[in-house]
């Protein structure tokens, strides 16, 4: 098979890289005619795409995840390869510039830097950072001592830079969060804690699935195997925590403004990761019957964790039963004695509980509700929209009828002003809380590929040594990847989402001791 534009050893090259023809000709086909945007119906909003789960039904639910956890293996995913660098942007532009003076930069914090403001808070508040201990031991000296005496950029070299902390080029896993007393946690660790909260099977293990980078896959690894002892010893378990990287395969080939491949100095092509929704396929390859997704920096310190843990356990609980619900229906449907009461029960069921129905041109009723019943399963924590940036859960129109997913900003189209306003009508926020499950009603894993919008992919603009390209970007993972899944939209407390996008982040109340 051929494909335009392409020579005989640009597809050696990309067959030798893991990506099928059929793969790269669909990125090429991307490149010269964009995905349309997602068109947007309406926002979802309480009994109307996201369900409230009632103060009586939670015992219910708390009950039937215990019993889950006794009689099947839980697991947790945790994309964690991202660098932390965005997390640092404002103290790496500052320590690019000439300011080293806390009132200079207070100065121009009042003139309206929103990188200088976000630093002066840094260095006011020096002291309160889980990790203001080894940076004193990096720098010799007191961080707080050495900021009054106008040495800020010294400070922000050791935490940035790989002779300091290195934190600049380190995953957020490795970076150290939390405070308690004379010890300190980093992400990961706060990870391991949730998981001995509630991801244990009877046998007591936590089993944990963490994406890193190639170049951080040995420090997290020992990062959490030498973490690990502590939690066991603390809560009574053994953590089972497993490694990948994303995959070459799930890679984009690169093109010019123009289309044409981009092609490195010595004519090759050039590969480059295709946005989280690679992960579709680490996450394809976990063993386990329900899975928790959650990002790394979405953790809180010991003392604000209970709504957390009881949260994730509720809503496991009820992916438990909505798995009962599935695989009794599906049961009818397959018997021989299917009547149309049990056709009329299943789709109910299907519209009731899990928001789907059949395209009005079915003309098989049994063999519909089969088709809708027979898809992985996911529900999704969703919290009142506050102003954070990202995606919610919409009502969205596809050739089929309306569905029900998570849509990115990118998603929709920024030329039409009434789908804009729509996007901005929404009531929730996607703070990616997931619980998924991966099996049939008899046990075998899905083809999870198989349920991708190859649709919500898109372009991005990026460079290489100063040269602009474009990049195919994969339907991101809990967007596009999963938008054929049967999808649960629950609202849950805002105090269970506590991201740490910026440094400044770690200094909200969220994120400091009891009591600090």
């Amino acid at each position: 098979m051929s494909i335009p534009g392409l020579t005989s050893q640009d597809l050696e090259q990309i067959a030798e890289h893991g990506i099928s023809v059929e793969d790269a000709q669909r990125q090429m086909d991307a490149y010269a005619r964009p995905p349309a945007h997602t068109r947007l119906e309406r926002a979802c909003t309480i009994g109307d795409g996201i369900t409230v789960v009632e103060a009586k039904e939670i015992d219910g639910l708390l009950g039937r995840y215990e019993r889950a956890c006794r009689e099947n293996v839980v697991a947790r995913f945790v994309p964690a390869s991202g660098a932390a660098s965005r997390m640092f942007r404002a103290p790496l532009a500052v320590r690019a510039g000439d300011s080293d003076a806390l009132d200079a930069l207070r100065a121009s914090a009042s003139a309206g830097d929103a990188e200088a403001e976000a630093v002066v808070e840094v260095a006011e508040r020096i002291d309160d950072f889980a990790f203001r201990s080894d940076l004193a031991k990096v720098l010799g000296d007191d961080p707080a001592r050495l900021i009054a005496a106008g040495e800020i950029r010294r400070v922000l070299d050791g935490i940035l830079s790989d002779d300091g902390l290195g934190y600049a080029s380190l995953p957020k896993g490795l970076i150290r969060f939390h405070r308690y007393g004379e010890s300190a946690r980093t992400a990961a660790e706060e990870q391991l804690v949730e998981a001995a909260l509630y991801g244990r099977g009877a046998d007591h293990v936590c089993r944990l699935h963490f994406t890193v980078s190639p170049e951080h896959l040995d420090a997290f690894r020992a990062h959490i195997a030498e973490a690990s002892a502590d939690i066991e010893a603390k809560y009574g378990c053994k953590v089972v925590a497993e490694f990948s990287v994303q995959k070459a395969s799930t890679d984009a080939v690169a093109v010019t403004p123009d289309g044409a491949l981009f092609r490195e100095s010595d004519g090759s092509a050039l590969f480059r990761p295709a946005g989280h929704g690679a992960l579709l396929e680490n996450l394809a390859e976990i063993d386990a019957d329900a899975v928790f997704v959650k990002n790394i920096d979405n953790i809180v310190p010991d003392h604000l964790r209970e709504p957390t843990v009881l949260w994730k356990r509720a809503l496991g609980g009820l992916l438990f039963q909505l798995r009962d619900g599935v695989a009794e229906h599906l049961a009818r449907l397959e018997s021989e004695d299917c009547d149309d009461k049990a056709v009329d029960a299943a789709l109910e069921f299907a519209a009731e509980r899990l928001g789907v129905r059949p395209p009005a041109d079915s003309t098989n009723r049994r063999q519909a509700a089969v088709d809708l019943l027979s898809r992985p399963l996911r529900v999704c924590g969703m919290v009142r929209n506050e102003g954070e940036p990202g995606g919610g859960p919409f009502w969205v129109r596809k050739a089929g009828g309306l569905t029900k997913q998570i849509v990115e900003p990118n998603q929709v189209d920024p030329g039409d002003a009434a789908q804009q306003e729509c996007f901005r009508a929404g009531t929730h926020f996607n703070p990616v809380d997931l619980v998924c499950s991966l099996r049939d009603h008899r046990g075998r894993r899905y083809a999870l590929r198989d349920f991708i919008d190859h649709d919500t992919a898109f372009i991005a603009e990026k460079s290489k040594d100063g040269r602009p390209l474009r990049s195919f970007e994969r339907p991101g993972l809990w967007n596009g990847a999963m938008a054929g899944w049967n999808s649960v939209f629950v609202e849950v407390p805002a105090e269970t989402f506590n991201p740490v996008k910026t440094i400044n982040d770690l200094l909200r109340p969220t994120h400091q001791p009891l009591g600090g």
